[in-house]
């Protein structure tokens, strides 16, 4: 596995700022360069919950994936693809989904499913 060494966001309104901390990025690999934005999920490592870190082996499982931000209505559209949907309003994220891992089920449609605390 290669170490990313920089890791590049957009210059105008949706780039962010990181500061010399840990994070968990979510954004995406674009002619070999990482990228991110305020579309992606940029959380400080400390700011994780229990649930997420002890479960971040399973995450891996979910990579065929996709989480989308959604808001308002489009919120309540049920899809069956490979797509989870996280809302996004002006409390922040969806607290139900932070709790969860976006994973595929058994006809391979994703789903947002609760794990137990280890």
């Amino acid at each position: 596995m290669k170490s990313i060494q920089v890791i590049y966001t957009s210059q105008t309104s949706c780039g962010i700022n990181l500061q010399n901390d840990e994070y968990l990025l979510s954004g995406h690999v674009k002619d070999g360069r990482v990228l991110v934005n305020l579309c992606d999920l940029v959380k400080p490592w400390k700011e994780l919950s229990r649930a997420q870190k002890l479960n971040l082996r399973l995450y891996r499982r979910g990579c065929v994936c996709e989480i989308s931000p959604c808001t308002g209505a489009s919120c309540f559209i049920e899809i069956l693809q490979k797509k989870c949907l996280i809302q996004v309003n002006s409390f922040g994220l969806d607290e139900k989904a932070l709790q969860s891992i976006c994973l595929p089920g058994s006809y391979g449609f994703c789903s947002w499913q609760q794990v137990p605390d280890n």
